[in-house]
């Protein structure tokens, strides 16, 4: 497989970093490689989004058993006053 970068002097400096990120030294490596990375680290947002969401979801029914504790416990102490 070839690739053919046109005007690669306008992407000298994404390549550079992908160089020092992918320890590659070829443009076609360097793209590919990082290519990989972009596809592992959605990967790993997407996951990592569903954990944070999972958590909230855990947080706010948390929170909700709370407020109805101390709502309860609130009217208890009516009661006995």
């Amino acid at each position: 497989m070839a690739i053919t970068i046109r005007d690669a002097e306008q992407h000298n400096d994404m390549l550079e970093k992908l160089g020092t990120l992918t320890g590659e030294t070829t443009a076609s490596k360097k793209l590919i490689k990082g290519g990989y990375f972009a596809l592992d680290i959605d990967k790993r947002y997407k996951e990592e989004k569903r954990h944070r969401e999972q958590l909230q979801r855990e947080l706010d029914a948390l929170k909700w058993q709370c407020r109805n504790f101390f709502q309860a416990r609130d009217k208890i102490l009516d009661i006995i006053k």
